[in-house]
């Protein structure tokens, strides 16, 4: 299972949404893990609101509601649900922009990554290991629509 959080992040909303995001920002906000929620459920009781699996993982271990209403009845929160579907982010993998409600079907679908391969000593290595090798912050992308610069760190040599 993916766990969404890595990439539905306020970083990587797009930057004409910022504005909107900081609008609606405590309203998508879980009250658990206090990130942007995934697949928001809400008590019905008291209208808290919870990523799904935040408050699924609660319930199992303390058997309550977190907001002690001591209600055990929820179900799908479908205004936060709406509000969340207009975000947009780039996804860290691929940096394709991907709506709120395509990220997980994104992430599991391999984000449409480019399959690279590279001659390091005679070794062929595709992009798994590559970037697995390299690490992530010596990647540096341009902002306009030009292919990504690649800089590798080489026993502190940039290659």
């Amino acid at each position: 299972m993916v766990d969404l959080h890595e990439y539905i992040i306020e970083e990587n909303i797009i930057n004409e949404q910022k504005q909107f995001y900081e609008s609606i920002k405590d309203l998508i906000q879980c009250l658990i893990c206090k990130e942007i929620m995934i697949k928001p459920v809400r008590c019905k009781n008291c209208q808290s609101s919870f990523c799904r699996n935040c408050l699924e993982n609660w319930v199992y271990q303390k058997n309550s509601c977190p907001i002690r209403c001591h209600d055990l009845d929820f179900q799908t929160d479908i205004v936060k649900s709406n509000l969340l579907s207009k975000l947009n982010f780039t996804c860290p993998e691929c940096y394709k922009v991907v709506n709120y409600e395509q990220m997980e079907m994104h992430i599991l679908s391999k984000c449409d990554t480019v399959e690279v391969k590279v001659k390091i000593n005679n070794k062929d290595l595709n992009s798994d290991k590559l970037f697995k090798k390299v690490n992530r912050t010596s990647i540096n992308y341009k902002k306009s629509l030009e292919q990504p610069a690649i800089k590798m760190r080489s026993n502190n040599k940039i290659i």
